[in-house]
Order: C-alpha cells, then structure tokens, then sequence
C-alpha cells in the first residue's frame, strides 16, 4: 500500500486497519483483542500483530493489563482533551505552513475524493465513517509534511481525541444536520486553493477550534 509515507509495510498496513477499526467504533472501548484472531483475519503471523499492538499500545490506543491481555483503551476524559486540542491545532498549523507552497493538483483530488466520501456517507447517514474521513482529511497535512517525528505526534494526540470526533458527529445527527460536517470541510479546502497562505492558515486554526 502507497502513501505519502511511502509503501506500507504489513506491520504499518495492520496498524492502521486496526485504528481504522477504533476510530469506526467497530472495536468499541474495552474489547479485548485476541494476536491469533487477528493473525488469521490479516493472513500473517503473529509477528506483525504483535508489533502493531505495541504501536497502537505506545499511542494509547490499546492497553495491556495482566491477566486481561490487551484491550481497546478507553478514549481521554474531557478535561485532557481540553488540554491536547490546542497541541493537535499546533501541529497541523505547522505542518500546512511547511507544505502550502508546494500543494498542486494531485493534493486537490485527494481532497477532493475526501469530500466525494464525506458528502456521500452524511446522505446515507453511514455516521460510522465520518470520524475516520474526518481524520483522513487532516492527516494527509501531516505525511506531505514528510515528517516522520512530527506525524508520530500528531498520530498520538488524535488517537486520544477519538472522543472529540465522536461526539462531533453524534451531535450533528441528532440536530439532522451531518451535511455540516461536509460543509466545515468543504469551506476549509476552499480556503486552501483560494489562498493567500495566511488566510488558508486562519481558516486552517479556525476549523480545528470550531470543530
């Protein structure tokens, strides 16, 4: 698999998939993963899964405890979050400032798929699938960035926000409005191909703020 980190290995396809599964809630907080389940599901050993877990553990995503094996770990309570939005908001800011120069048609479509996916799943209210498009639209700033340290970062804030992106959405349909969340994305991309740099970076600080 090709990304803008480059071909995936299995272990990075696996971790991904995997919280891909967390932020879909289809592995909910507090179910238990089991190495040979997951070994048979990828078709691999249980080497990479193992590794995956470790990573996704090290991103406190999973957590480990005796005689329990390794679990989904339950998302940050409210006042952390409170604390790491601000440090998500500084880190994408930095990333976009690095890569605006240099964004062109390719990184316009990719977007643009983004949001074909987004609108298409807030219409069939497939509400499951727009805490992860969500994250696919930011962090595509990230790997473009082409920072390995920074997009590690970055990866273990969001991963303990899932919450934040759940409660997004669950509000938005409860109002009957998840187009909304198209809309917030749809202006922000707007914002990065109209431009000038700093509006597209205040657009940028605005959406992580309001959203």
């Amino acid at each position: 698999m090709a990304t803008s980190r480059g071909v995936l290995s299995t272990r990075e396809q696996i971790t991904d998939r995997l919280r891909e599964d967390v932020f879909a809630g289809r592995l909910p907080a507090g179910e238990r993963v089991s190495e040979a389940a997951l070994a048979d599901r990828f078709g691999v050993s249980r080497g990479p899964i193992r590794e995956a877990l470790s990573q996704l553990t090290s991103e406190g995503l999973f957590v480990t405890k005796q005689n329990c094996g390794v679990t989904v770990a339950p998302p940050a309570p409210e006042p952390i979050r409170d604390l790491i939005l601000p440090i998500r908001r500084t880190l994408e800011v930095y990333a976009f400032k690095q890569i605006f120069d240099a964004l062109g048609p390719d990184d316009f479509r990719f977007w643009d798929d983004v949001l074909f996916r987004m609108e298409r799943a807030c219409r069939q209210r497939e509400w499951q699938l727009l805490p992860q498009l969500d994250l696919e639209f930011h962090r595509y700033v990230l790997e473009k960035a082409g920072s390995p340290d920074l997009f590690a970062i970055w990866q273990t804030i969001v991963t303990r926000l899932r919450a934040h992106f759940w409660e997004t959405v669950r509000e938005h349909d409860a109002r009957n409005d998840l187009l909304r969340l198209h809309g917030h994305h749809a202006e922000l991309l707007a914002a990065f191909r109209k431009g000038p740099k700093a509006a597209a970076v205040k657009a940028l600080e605005q959406h992580i703020d309001e959203n």
